[in-house]
C-alpha cells in the first residue's frame, strides 16, 4: 500500500497525562519530564522544525500561573537553522520572538527556555517567575516505516490524491512536511501543557493514516511509543485512534 489518507487538524489525538510529585524541587525538573516525554514519542522517526512556547507568570512556591504577558513576551518560536526553505514554519502570533537553534534536541530546547525566560521582563510580581505554560512542535521530517522506496506516496486528500516527494537514504524513505506547494498543515504535531504546576499534558496530533490505521506499519510503532510514556509514569486520559484504548 502507498497511499496515505490525511486528515484535517486535529485529526486523531492520543492524549496522556504526568501527575508531578510532590517531591518535586524546581520548575527545571518539570521541563526536563515533558521534554523526555517528548523524545519518547520522536526518537529516530520524529524531526520537528519549529516549536511555539507560550509564557506566562507563575507563582514562585506553589508554580500556579498568576498572569500572563504581553503577546511580545509570551509566545516565542524556536526554529531550527537547517530548515528546508520549502517548509512551511511561519509563527502563529504577530508578535512572536524568534530564536533560531541547531536543532529540537532536548538540551536545545531546555538551553533554549532558560534563555528566553531570563530575557523575559518579570517586573509584575516579586512572588512570580516566567515558565512555560505550553510547548507546540510543529513541521518535521519523518520516517515512514517500512516504506517501500521503489513506490511513490500517494496522499490523498478528500477526493484528491497526488504524488508527494520523498528521499531515501540508508536509514530509509522520509518526507518533509508541510511545504507550501503541496500541503499546509503539519502531518504530526506534539503540544506539551503545564497545567498549573499540577500535572503535565502532552496531546499528539497525527493527521496522517500511516500513524493510525491498524494495517500500517507505523502503527506499532506509536502503540510502542504510547507505552513506554506508560512505563514512564505517563496515563492515558483520551485517543481517537482505533487501536490505542481510551480511559474515557
Amino acid at each position: 500500500m502507498n497511499t496515505i489518507q490525511t486528515y484535517d487538524f486535529p485529526g486523531k489525538q492520543i492524549s496522556m497525562e504526568y501527575v508531578l510529585p510532590t517531591t518535586m524541587q524546581s520548575l527545571e525538573e518539570v521541563t526536563n519530564i515533558g521534554l523526555d516525554a517528548i523524545e519518547t514519542v520522536t526518537k529516530n522517526n520524529f524531526e520537528f522544525f519549529c516549536a511555539d512556547i507560550t509564557l506566562g507568570l507563575f507563582d514562585h512556591e506553589l508554580w500556579y500561573p498568576v498572569e500572563d504577558l504581553p503577546e511580545e513576551f509570551a509566545t516565542w518560536m524556536l526554529k531550527t537553522s537547517h530548515t528546508p526553505e520549502q517548509v512551511v514554519c511561519k509563527p502563529f502570533y504577530t508578535k512572536q520572538q524568534l530564536k533560531e537553534v541547531d536543532c529540537l534536541s532536548t538540551a536545545e530546547v531546555f538551553d533554549a527556555i532558560h534563555y528566553i525566560t531570563q530575557k523575559t521582563p518579570n517586573a509584575s510580581s516579586e512572588h512570580a517567575q516566567v515558565f512555560w505554560q505550553d510547548i507546540s512542535f510543529r513541521s518535521l521530517r519523518t520516517l515512514l516505516p517500512d516504506w517501500n522506496p521503489n513506490l511513490p506516496l500517494m496522499l490523498q486528500t478528500g477526493n484528491k490524491v497526488f504524488e508527494y516527494p520523498t528521499k531515501t537514504t540508508n536509514k530509509g524513505t522520509f518526507v518533509n512536511a508541510p511545504m507550501d506547494s503541496y500541503i499546509l498543515q503539519s502531518p504530526a504535531s506534539l503540544v506539551l501543557e503545564n497545567d498549573g504546576g499540577n500535572s503535565l499534558t502532552l496531546t499528539i496530533y497525527l493527521l496522517w493514516s500511516c500513524w493510525t490505521e491498524k494495517q500500517m506499519p507505523g502503527a506499532k510503532l506509536i502503540e510502542e511509543r504510547v507505552n513506554q510514556l506508560k512505563n514512564n509514569g505517563w496515563q492515558l486520559k483520551l485517543s481517537t485512534v482505533p487501536f490505542i484504548g481510551s480511559s474515557t
